[in-house]
């Protein structure tokens, strides 16, 4: 080989290392363009974390620092007086109608005001009107059936039966009703439920007695239940979704199913799909 070829075929793998480096620095460079974007969206997220606080995001007020809740406590003063301002439209209890006033009293003035005259009872055809609103005395209205036993010349003993509709248990419907809506819808205690009938009524009665009580109810409202369940599943588009809970060494699961009509719970003894089939048996349409 001449001189000079051996000087082109070193140029050429200088060329060629020369070419290496630079994909290898291309690389790199790529590498490093896709950190910077990384942690620039890192740092931006984290500079939208510290500033956030309870007015602009949904955390708690106890969670701001110290000085943004002096800054919330001590709010720019607006330079106008307290109270109403003028022009504002001044809100009133409005007064019951004359169909729901259960008394009424007229109360006249017994002299004038100005001269000391007795003034006779002459009715106002638009008097002032001044509503008290109370509750009445609360009493338990205790219904007592008497079965007297009647012995026939024959020798039987027949009882006198009790009047179609009479509750088979201790309490009536309304408050069967009450205990029902401050046990489920209020979700007050038994124990506290126990306490208010103690206290309002003069009724004790056990636990027990409170929790058969819901189970009484719950039957007496199961047909219209399931009819709420079957509309629903007969929407168009229903919801569904449930929560499960530990108990008595076992798992239960809630249910819940919802249209823009009618919500219906289901508690269910355990979520197999088989329970649930059976309690989504009729759908039809888009359930989410």
């Amino acid at each position: 080989m001449s001189s000079s070829e051996a000087r082109i075929d070193r140029l050429e793998r200088q060329v060629e290392l020369l070419l290496a480096k630079v994909d290898a620095q291309a690389v790199e460079i790529a590498e490093l363009k896709a950190e910077n974007v990384t942690l620039r969206a890192e740092n931006a997220d984290l500079r939208r974390r510290l500033g956030e606080n309870s007015s602009n995001s949904n955390k708690p007020p106890s969670t701001d620092p110290p000085g943004k809740r002096a800054e919330r406590t001590k709010p720019t003063p607006s330079g106008r007086a307290p109270g109403g301002q003028p022009g504002h439209k001044g809100n009133r209890r409005a007064l019951l109608p004359a169909s729901k006033v259960t008394r009424s009293f007229e109360c006249y003035p017994g002299e004038c005001r100005r001269c000391g005259t007795e003034l006779p009872q002459r009715p106002d055809p638009d008097p002032l009107r001044h509503q008290v609103i109370d509750v009445p005395k609360i009493e338990a209205d205790v219904h007592e059936f008497r079965q007297h036993r009647v012995t026939c010349a024959c020798g039987a003993i027949t009882c006198g039966e009790l009047p179609t509709g009479t509750p088979a248990g201790l309490f009536g419907p309304r408050l069967l009703t009450l205990i029902a809506v401050l046990t489920s819808s209020m979700h007050v205690s038994r124990r506290k439920v126990q306490l208010l009938l103690a206290d309002l009524l003069g009724i004790e009665v056990s636990l027990g007695c409170i929790s058969e009580s819901e189970e009484v109810v719950s039957a007496a409202v199961a047909a219209a239940v399931d009819e709420a369940r079957i509309h629903a599943l007969a929407d168009r588009v229903k919801h569904v979704d449930a929560t499960t809970w530990y108990q008595s060494g076992a798992y239960r699961s809630l249910w819940v199913l919802a249209t823009k009509a009618v919500t219906v719970f289901y508690v269910a003894a355990n979520g197999t799909e088989a329970a649930l089939r059976k309690w989504l048996s009729e759908v039809r349409g888009i359930l989410v």
